[in-house]
């Protein structure tokens, strides 16, 4: 079964944060974890420290684990889905977003440290 990263980069229209990230979170990832091969998924908000000069375009971020031997399947389906009561749509979010998935091109590698 082939191995995917789904990066999610997103902001929510300003002063409806707390609406946004409780829909993302308590609607939007179950709705997206029904479908098949999607595993796992996990929000981020943009720290507030930066390297000098990064740009801040998203404040935030979630990575899905996908797991499918059929990709434009899963796409497909999240296509067909978005909007309905499967996968219930919102008008907090604030475009533009970056919506893409990432196959792996190498092993996972591991400090030292660990």
């Amino acid at each position: 079964m082939a191995k995917y990263k789904l990066i999610v980069l997103i902001n929510a229209i300003e002063g409806r944060e707390d609406e946004f990230n409780n829909w993302f979170t308590n609607q939007h990832v179950p709705d997206v974890l029904t479908i098949p091969g999607m595993k796992t998924a996990q929000r981020f908000e943009l720290a507030e420290h930066q390297r000098e000069g990064a740009k801040k375009e998203f404040r935030f971020l979630t990575l899905y684990d996908v797991e499918t031997d059929d990709l434009p399947w899963v796409i497909n389906e999240m296509k067909i889905r978005q909007g309905t009561p499967q996968m219930v749509s919102t008008d907090t979010i604030a475009p533009p977003a970056s919506i893409h998935f990432f196959e792996p091109i190498t092993e996972l590698v591991t400090s030292a440290e660990d």
